[in-house]
This record gives structure tokens, C-alpha cells and sequence, in this order.
């Protein structure tokens, strides 16, 4: 954290068209708050979930003015119109914080960088790669990483050997949804059907992933300014009002319990800052990642998934362990506008 400090004019892109709208208001808000807090300046833009783009028309300086701008956001423009707007205003750099399909998929990212925009995150390839569940498990079992077997479902046929070699409970995901939407655990046959015609309309194909039960982590990779990658300290997720970490349990207050650094080993905090590193750089990440993990009873680990944007609520897991090694919530946005700006 010793960058010069300067006043940057820094868009905040939030919203966005996917199911994740509100997670990602939630996330863009708090980052716009730490923008002012670390004494820039902030262009906040809503995408609405008719993907209109809502910009002020200049820049906030104080927390008042952006919650006028929330209260009762400008009318919105097309993204065309919205970006003469964001060039107009001076824009210096972008962080991104839409959730799930058109804001983690590399789809965003691509547009920033036609515009030559320097953004905080990752880039094109890594966001692309690391948004879709099924692209990172075939990506993990290539670089020989541990993760759970997963068959691809097209259709509501399901060979027999599949059911008999995963056996229930199982695991149904739409592979390109975040925040745990499109993901569900079954326990017989019939409601698998069920489910699979369901998540059908919303995604195909699918992936059923082999259930392994045990207790949920997940580690943080931040880059330093120095260009080097730090693993946070890791954190235990316990679900309290579900059984797993679905998006209740993520996002109400109280929904899980999170306790970082997570009640493990040092020789598994350890396994578990690795792998989240190698995965990390593998996956070409940028400033940024959360990568997930199953520890099973006999002390295996299995990575879930790869998050290249991890949340940025109150709740959310990222600034929880930035903070445990004294980041706090505005250093860490300070620090990754500066690694942007910076173009590190």
C-alpha cells in the first residue's frame, strides 16, 4: 500500500442485466462510498436490467451527492451514448463490480479495453474462462488440479452409469450463473428431472457434479503493487439458515457463519493459500480472485470454482480476509484503483 496518492476520477459500474442486479448494486455502492472515502472522485454508472446506462452529469465529490444520484438515478442513456458521457466527464479508470452473465464473462472487460480504459480486475481471457464452471473444471483437470468428477447434461437422459457412479445426492449446476443461482442439490431421481428441465430453459448445457461432502473454504489472492500475488488468509463458511452456501446464506445477514482464518491445519492453510495461487495465475487473474474449496472428512481438498470479481457487500467474503491482515475496506478500493490506474 504505498502508492503516491492522487486524486482519481474512477467510474463505478454497477447493476447490470443478470440475476445478480441488486448483489451488484450492493457491491458498486459500498466500492463508490470507499472512492470518496479515499479522497477521489467517483462517475457512478447503473446499468438497468433493461441494460439503459444511468450516469450523473459530472462527477460526486461527497457522499451526499451520490446518494442523491441513488435515490433517484438520471435517466438512462444507450451504452453508446453513455460512454461519450464517461469520456466527456474525464474518466480515469473503471472498476467494474456487475456479477454473473455480461459482468464477470469478459464481455465488459472487452469493451473497457477497446476503450482504452484502464479497469480494476481481470481481463478478457481469465474472466471469460474462469465465468463458466464447466471451462474451469476442464481447465483444472488439465493442469491436474483436485476438483470433483462432473458429467454434461443436454438433455433430460441421463445414462445409468453416471447415477450409479456419482450416486445422490448430486450436484446441478447452470454453469454460467454466479452467487449460487442455477444450483441445485438432489437427492433422487424424479426431482433431478425435474430440476434439469428447469435449469434447461435457463442455461445449456448443464454440469452435474459429484456431491463430497464436507466443510466449505475459500481464499483470497491479492495482487501487490509490487506485481507480485499475496494469498489472504483463508475462511470457514458455515451455513446457518440452508445447507449449503446457496444465495440466502450468502447474502442475509446472519446467513452464514465466517470464520477467517479458517479453524484448519497450518500444513491445509497452507495447501489452501497454494492452490489458490497456482489456480490464480493459471487462470491468468488479474488484480483480484476467490477461489473455493470442499475439505472433505479425510482432509482432501476439492476446488469448487474461481470467482475473477468476488462480492463487495457487507457480507462478502474478499474485504473479510483483507481486512483480517489489516486492509481495510477503503485501503483495499484504494489499492485496487491505484494497481489499475497504475496498469499493473
Amino acid at each position: 500500500m504505498k502508492f503516491q496518492k492522487s486524486c482519481m476520477k474512477a467510474a463505478v459500474v454497477m447493476g447490470g442485466i443478470s440475476l445478480e442486479h441488486e448483489i451488484s448494486m450492493k457491491s458498486g455502492g459500498n466500492i463508490s462510498r470507499a472512492v470518496l472515502e479515499g479522497n477521489h472522485h467517483v462517475i457512478p454508472l447503473v446499468i438497468t436490467k433493461d441494460n439503459l446506462w444511468s450516469i450523473p452529469d459530472k462527477e460526486i465529490t461527497c457522499e451526499e451527492e451520490l446518494e442523491a444520484f441513488f435515490k433517484q438515478l438520471p435517466k438512462g442513456h444507450s451504452p453508446e451514448k453513455a460512454v461519450l458521457n464517461l469520456k466527456s466527464l474525464g474518466t480515469e479508470v473503471v472498476f467494474t463490480a456487475l456479477h454473473g452473465p455480461f459482468g464477470e464473462d469478459g464481455r465488459i472487460q472487452g469493451f473497457f479495453e477497446i476503450l482504452d480504459l484502464p479497469q480494476v480486475g481481470t481481463g478478457v481471457y481469465g474472466s471469460a474462462v474462469s465465468a463458466n464452471k464447466i471451462a474451469t473444471k476442464f481447465f483444472l483437470r488439465q493442469n491436474h488440479l483436485p476438483t470433483a468428477d462432473y458429467y454434461l447434461v443436454s438433455d433430460l437422459e441421463y445414462p445409468e452409469n453416471v447415477i450409479e457412479n456419482f450416486g445422490f445426492p448430486v450436484v446441478l449446476k447452470a454453469p454460467s450463473q454466479g452467487s449460487s443461482f442455477g444450483l441445485e442439490i438432489i437427492d433422487n431421481y424424479p426431482k433431478l428431472q425435474q430440476k434439469t428441465k428447469a435449469l434447461l430453459e435457463l442455461e445449456n448445457p448443464l454440469m452435474l457434479e459429484r456431491f463430497v461432502k464436507g466443510r466449505e473454504l475459500t481464499c483470497g489472492v491479492l495482487k501487490m503493487e509490487d506485481g507480485s500475488y499475496k494469498p489472504l488468509p483463508p475462511t470457514e463458511i458455515i451455513p446457518q439458515v440452508s445447507d449449503y452456501f446457496d444465495f440466502e446464506a450468502k447474502y442475509k445477514i446472519g446467513g452464514s457463519l465466517e470464520i477467517t482464518p479458517a479453524r484448519i491445519s497450518s500444513e491445509i492453510t497452507s495447501k489452501v493459500q497454494n492452490l489458490a495461487l497456482k489456480v490464480h495465475r493459471i487462470f491468468g487473474m488479474g488484480h483480484l480472485s476467490r477461489t473455493d474449496f470442499i475439505l472433505d472428512e479425510k482432509d482432501n481438498l476439492f476446488i469448487l470454482e474461481l470467482n475473477s470479481m468476488p462480492g463487495f457487500t457487507e457480507t462478502s467474503l474478499f474485504p473479510q480476509a483483507a481486512a483480517e491482515i489489516g486492509i481495510t475496506f477503503e485501503k483495499l478500493v484504494d489499492h485496487l484503483l491505484n494497481l489499475a490506474i497504475n496498469r499493473i
